[in-house]
């Protein structure tokens, strides 16, 4: 799953927790169902400010939670060298800060369980591209709310408004109603990039309310800045004086391993019954292929770019997240291993090479995930043998498929072919049905991508 699939939110409740224990014109209001809602101008500043978060990076401030109690701050920097992290949440409540640093990923599956993943602003996802979300006036979707209102205006040049009304079947009023809320959004573009979300919602009374201004700060000094202060901030949280300095040299051995990787290809094994996963990298063709299986072995997600960066994720996951103080990290020369306990609960045993390069990484989190990694110097010919020998279609069509439950939300999936184009329809639930041109596809790819997936596909 690539990021602009998952960037539907910002920052919320979920990373919060986490760090304690985110076509069409201007018209008046759309009333038909058969009526196309959105505005181009708003989405085109989305996907712009989207893709500079991504690649440049950016500062964001959102609105205070608590009554004022609490503030967090994103800061994003995709092109820092300074850790192998390059995505950071800066957290002040009563006056002490924390912060965790996570590394951010396009198509790499064994990074979506990673602190902070799909966690992106803006949040407004469905108020900018409401047809896209499955939004239709006067009709109840599947999570049981009906968008009743919709309307975009302009207050200004540099501004565009967006007024929603929905009412929730599954949330009531006082007197056992649908709730109903109207949330009016100001947002304001400048270069063809969104700088600030005003929202005000006259039905939402929580603490956790993403009502107030959310800032955006593009610019390269701001995220120099403020990288530089989060990153001061995550070292003097995170350890002490009796850790620090082994954090500093067990920090070096994943860039360390990483450079090996991108010189001499990697093969990660992940082996863990829950989640195995395999991900691999060709340095010679520079291909990358990452799966990860459920626990019946059944492909979950594959994907085809940054195998190598899998090791700022391990990074991520253990030092950019968790606390280790007063001696939580030893380690033995005899046996080049790491030992580190967290506050949190993780535990982990990470191994060295004489080369100083990681080649086995065990680690237990406080919520059951478990991990058991272990690594080789060069590609995994028989995973890119089966995985690695599609284009830039067949590459779409794996995602395709294994996406298609979560928009369809209706299981299980009958695929068909009719020509070149493949439909999927669940048997329960809703009727509707997704389609995918394949193409441009040799028909045995096809064929090979459903075989490799372990589905049936039947004649349309």
């Amino acid at each position: 799953m690539t990021l602009r699939s998952n960037i539907l939110r910002a920052p919320s409740a979920v990373v919060i927790a986490a760090m304690l224990a985110t076509v069409g014109g201007f018209a008046s209001p759309s009333s038909a169902a058969t009526d196309r809602l959105g505005n181009a101008e708003l989405q085109a500043a989305y996907i712009a400010s989207e893709d500079a978060i991504l690649t440049t990076g950016a500062v964001y401030t959102p609105p205070d939670l608590l009554g004022g109690f609490m503030s967090y701050e994103l800061v994003i920097a995709p092109k820092s060298t300074t850790l192998p992290g390059n995505y950071g949440v800066g957290i002040k409540t009563l006056g002490m800060t924390t912060s965790v640093i996570v590394s951010l990923q396009d198509d790499n599956p064994l990074a979506q369980n990673s602190a902070g993943q799909g966690f992106l602003p803006p949040q407004q996802y469905d108020i900018i591209f409401p047809d896209e979300a499955g939004l239709v006036l006067g009709e109840t979707g599947p999570n049981g709310v009906t968008l009743k209102e919709y309307e975009v205006t302009k207050p200004d040049s540099s501004a565009i408004a967006v007024h929603v009304a929905k009412e929730d079947t599954f949330q009531t009023d006082a007197n056992g109603d649908p709730q109903s809320i109207s949330t009016d959004y100001v947002f304001t573009l400048n270069n063809g990039l969104i700088t600030q979300i005003v929202q005000t919602s006259d039905g939402s009374s929580s603490l956790l309310s993403s009502d107030g201004t959310a800032k955006f700060d593009f610019s390269a000094s701001a995220i120099t800045s403020r990288w530089a202060a989060l990153v001061a901030s995550w070292k003097s949280t995170h350890f002490d004086s009796s850790t620090s300095a082994l954090a500093t040299k067990l920090t070096k051995a994943y860039v360390t391993s990483e450079a090996a990787a991108r010189k001499y290809g990697v093969t990660i094994t992940e082996t863990s019954k829950d989640g195995p996963a395999v991900a691999t990298y060709d340095a010679k063709t520079k291909k990358s292929v990452i799966v990860t299986f459920d626990a019946k072995k059944k492909p979950y997600q594959v994907g085809f770019t940054n195998a190598p960066g899998t090791f700022k994720v391990m990074w991520a996951n253990l030092l950019g997240s968790d606390y280790f103080k007063t001696g939580a990290i030893k380690y033995t020369a005899k046996t080049r291993t790491y030992q580190l306990k967290g506050q949190s609960g993780t535990i982990a045993k990470i191994k060295l090479d004489t080369k100083g390069r990681i080649i086995s990484a065990n680690l237990k989190g406080p919520s059951g995930l478990s991990q058991a990694r272990t690594v080789a110097y060069v590609p995994s010919k028989t995973t890119l043998a089966k995985w690695g020998v599609f284009g830039t279609k067949g590459q779409e069509l794996i995602r395709w498929v294994l996406n298609i439950k979560e928009i369809l939300l209706a299981a299980p999936i009958t695929y068909t072919k009719k020509g070149t184009v493949i439909s999927a329809k669940g048997k329960y639930g809703s009727s509707e049905v997704e389609t995918f041109d394949t193409k441009g596809m040799k028909a045995t790819d096809v064929t090979k991508v459903f075989s490799l997936l372990g589905l049936k596909l039947g004649k349309g």
